[in-house]
């Protein structure tokens, strides 16, 4: 279960959750580790939030002055004609499932015209 408790900081800052944080780094094509290591330096950062971990003041500036510098959450920042990672692993795995399924289609269909004395 995710920690949905705000992390406050310094009082200039927004509740940020790591839901908040979660939902920034998939509308902008960035991974958790890659939020941590850009906004605070920490590539375990984020998860060390959902499981918890307490943040300092400073550390929550850091990360709300990150997302309110990005711009808006909405804008995916993967550079045109640039698949994501994760794109590219669902399109391996499309791949790979479509040949499966042509193999075993060739199988059930020899089985079948064998059954038959077709063959």
């Amino acid at each position: 279960m995710a920690n949905t408790a705000p992390i406050t900081g310094a009082p200039s800052c927004a509740p940020i959750t790591y839901d908040t944080i979660a939902l920034f780094c998939d509308r902008n094509g960035m991974t958790l580790s890659r939020f941590g290591r850009e906004a605070a330096g920490d590539p375990g950062l984020v998860f060390a939030i959902r499981d918890g971990r307490a943040i300092r003041p400073a550390t929550a500036a850091k990360i709300n002055a990150y997302i309110s510098g990005s711009g808006s959450m909405h804008v995916r920042r993967v550079p045109s004609g640039r698949r994501t990672r994760h794109a590219d692993d669902f399109a391996m795995v499309a791949r790979r499932h479509r040949a499966e399924m042509r193999e075993g289609c060739a199988m059930l269909l020899a089985a079948i015209q064998r059954e038959r004395g077709e063959a």
